[in-house]
Parts: C-alpha cells; sequence; structure tokens
C-alpha cells in the first residue's frame, strides 16, 4: 500500500517537473518580435502566394496553417508554433490533471470508507495521500487554462499578422476590440472601434 502511495506521489512530481520544464522552454522560444504601429502602416503589403479565400479555408486547419507560415513567413511561424506549443502543452496538463484527479478520489474514497470501517492509520493515509493527488489534479488544471489561452492567443496573432501583412492595407485602424487595460484607478475594459 505504501509502495503505491509513493508511486503515485513520484509520478505526479514527475510529470509537474516536466510541464514546468517543458513550459519554460517554450515561453523561451515565444518571444517574437512585432513592429510597431507606425512600421505596420509604412511598410509595403507583399503578394500573397494564396488569395483571401484559401486564407480563410487554412485558418481552419491548424496543421496546414503552421506548415504554410513555415514555407511563407518564418517570423510568423514562429509565433504560430510557439503558441500550438503552449496550447498543446495546455491541453496534455488539462488531461493529466483530471486523471491525477479522479485517481485523488478514488483513492479517498477507499482510504475514507476503510478507515471508517476499521480504524485503519494505513486507510487514513490513503485518504491523505488521495487528497493530496486531487489538489496536484486540480493545480494542473487550473494552471492549464491560461497556457491554453496564451497559445491561441499567440496562434490567432500569428495568423491576424499574416491577413494584415499581405491582404489588408490600413484597415486594422478600423477593427473593433475589447480588450482589459490598466487604467488610472486598476483594471477596467477598453472597446476601440
Amino acid at each position: 500500500m505504501q509502495k503505491a502511495i509513493m508511486f503515485f506521489v513520484a509520478l505526479c512530481i514527475s510529470a509537474v517537473s516536466a510541464f514546468a520544464q517543458d513550459i519554460i522552454v517554450s515561453a523561451g522560444q515565444s518571444q517574437v518580435r512585432r513592429p510597431s504601429n507606425t512600421q505596420r502602416r509604412v511598410q509595403n503589403h507583399p503578394k500573397s502566394p494564396i488569395d483571401y479565400e484559401e486564407f480563410t479555408e487554412l485558418r481552419a486547419d491548424d496543421d496546414a496553417m503552421e506548415a504554410f507560415l513555415k514555407e511563407n513567413d518564418d517570423d510568423l511561424y514562429k509565433q504560430f508554433h510557439a503558441g500550438a506549443t503552449l496550447r498543446q502543452n495546455g491541453k496534455t496538463m488539462l488531461g493529466i490533471g483530471i486523471g491525477i484527479t479522479g485517481v485523488g478520489i478514488v483513492m479517498t474514497l477507499v482510504g475514507l470508507s476503510g478507515s471508517a470501517a476499521n480504524g485503519d492509520d494505513s486507510s487514513a493515509v490513503l485518504a491523505l495521500a488521495g487528497l493530496a493527488g486531487i489538489g496536484v489534479g486540480q493545480t494542473l488544471t487550473i494552471i492549464s487554462i491560461p497556457l491554453s489561452a496564451v497559445g491561441g492567443g499567440l496562434k490567432k496573432r500569428a495568423a491576424n499578422g499574416y491577413e494584415e501583412k499581405y491582404f489588408k492595407s490600413n484597415r486594422k485602424d478600423s477593427r473593433t476590440s475589447l480588450n482589459f487595460t490598466f487604467t488610472g484607478n486598476g483594471v477596467g475594459l477598453a472597446f476601440r472601434f
């Protein structure tokens, strides 16, 4: 019983450390310099190898979009790839977090039922290990949410960057957006149109 608990704890620690290391590597690769708004307005808009309709169909398939950007725009490809990596890490971390939470719930229930029936200390240890598993699983689940969101944002920013670079002249100024921003009194919503 104690070997199983030790194995479960070691598994949780190794999963957390592996993902932390992978996240640090991904975050280091996602530092892509973006041109300022003035540079975007002044630069010439080169011709895209595909038309706008093909591009909108391409945006629906992440693998095809990544391959297309790899061939046509290296900076946007790096940004898209970093976003795809973060998003995939977030999804994997979510799956592991849900799995560890499920195992922790089962361990807690088994430990509590054995502890209530027998008053056995090993059952109480199993219940406590299950509670720790629930905590680790939920932590992984919570961490996965912003990873997936940031990764999706990077992918969308890369796709929008390509669209702006090749298909739009100065229409960025007319795009509406709703963002969180810092104000003099704290954080607020900024609606730009």
